[in-house]
């Protein structure tokens, strides 16, 4: 009966440090998918960045486009005014048309150009971030994965040795 009873209680010791480890083990485990979902929102959120910076491209050109149009149009009507209110000064009507028609393409374009410009930066920075951190991302899952091998190997030998500990103790 005495054998009996140092098994069940060597057996328990074994089972209680197993558990220990394996709990251990398991939180480890739970702290790395935990940063997997945190990596993995990460990328949603460039995701939805780079949504937005395209979204912002489109509406820029649909602003430049829409006051592209604008300036023809008023410029028609310049002409059309200029045009019935001086026939006679035709030849100084048609340079002072063209003196306008080319100051108001530079406005558009010093207007537009820098937009363009400061979009074009902010979207190569953010494909850029983006980039970075993928790879950030690809060299993290493989040294997790690395790591969690050599911790589950790890918790195996600590395992073996506290049963083989427990044995001799109880012997």
């Amino acid at each position: 009966m005495t054998k009996k009873v140092v098994e069940n209680t060597q057996q328990q010791a074994v089972n209680g440090v197993e558990a220990i480890w394996d709990s251990w083990l398991n939180s480890f485990k739970s702290l790395q998918g935990i940063q997997n979902d945190i990596e993995k929102k990460s990328l949603e959120v460039l995701a939805y960045q780079r949504d937005l910076l395209e979204a912002a491209r489109k509406s820029l050109y649909t602003a430049e486009s829409e006051s592209k149009k604008m300036a023809e149009e008023w410029n028609e009507k310049l002409e059309g005014t200029v045009k019935s209110a001086e026939k006679n000064q035709s030849e100084l009507s048609s340079s002072w048309l063209s003196a306008v028609k080319e100051i108001n393409e530079k406005a558009l374009a010093l207007s537009w150009n820098p937009s363009h410009s400061l979009l074009e930066l902010f979207s190569e920075t953010q494909d850029q971030l983006e980039a970075t951190i993928k790879e950030a991302k690809q060299q993290q899952d493989k040294g997790r994965d690395e790591a969690i091998k050599q911790i589950e190997g790890l918790a195996e030998q600590v395992k073996k040795t506290h049963k083989g500990i427990l044995e001799t103790v109880s012997v």
